[in-house]
């Protein structure tokens, strides 16, 4: 006699579904929503991440830049279709650790109401030569909750101005060039160019009359 199989419930998977129930004996699973935390001050988990492509003067990590007013551009990470930047803070010091610790030594903006988040200048003291830099961004969004901060980045300065080096023009010579100048040895030349003339060897010979007695020592 042949066996019998109950049919799959897919009324009941259906109705589940439809009815907003987690249907986990099935296999499937949901993401769970971001948990958002209603203290002011504190960032939003899984939307506000930290902002992202930090450039100083377009760049990033630039080395041996000359301007004493670079210019500081950073992007924002948040998938909600309204995000948008209100306010930002920039933060430079010595160390990455000093930013990390919260201590701007070098100059902190405060917080500036503003959705600029390209070509902020740097207002801070003057900036010393062959010098790194580090800073970070920290940015809220449009309902003044703070984006994570950035992680720290760098830029370092160049020589800034002519007074900050000094050097001498350096160059390859031989043995006898260098006796040469070292005695300031000058060129014997003849007003007449026709006098000179080369010979079967194709050797250059310029003849010359000394002004005084041969034997005559100068």
């Amino acid at each position: 006699m042949p066996r019998s199989f109950p049919r799959p419930s897919c009324t009941l998977l259906v109705l589940s579904c439809a009815l907003g129930l987690q249907p986990a004996c099935y296999g499937f699973a949901t993401k769970p929503a971001p948990t958002v935390s209603g203290t002011h001050g504190t960032p939003v988990s899984g939307i506000h991440d930290a902002p992202i492509r930090l450039r100083a003067d377009d760049l990033a990590t630039p080395l041996g830049i000359d301007d004493a007013t670079p210019h500081f551009s950073w992007q924002l990470v948040d998938t909600r279709h309204d995000a948008r930047q209100t306010a930002y803070e920039i933060e430079v010091a010595s160390t990455a650790a000093n930013l990390l610790g919260g201590r701007a030594d070098i100059w902190d903006s405060g917080r500036v109401s503003s959705d600029q988040s390209v070509g902020v200048p740097y207002n801070g003291p003057a900036l010393a030569a062959m010098t790194r830099y580090y800073w970070r961004v920290l940015a809220w969004d449009q309902e003044g909750k703070p984006y994570t901060p950035s992680q720290p980045t760098w830029w370092e300065t160049g020589l800034n101005n002519s007074g900050n080096w000094s050097a001498k023009w350096i160059g390859s010579q031989t043995p006898e060039e260098f006796a040469l100048r070292a005695a300031h040895a000058a060129w014997i030349t003849t007003p007449d160019p026709a006098s000179a003339h080369a010979d079967s060897n194709g050797q250059l010979r310029l003849a010359y009359r000394f002004p005084f007695p041969a034997g005559a020592s100068t």
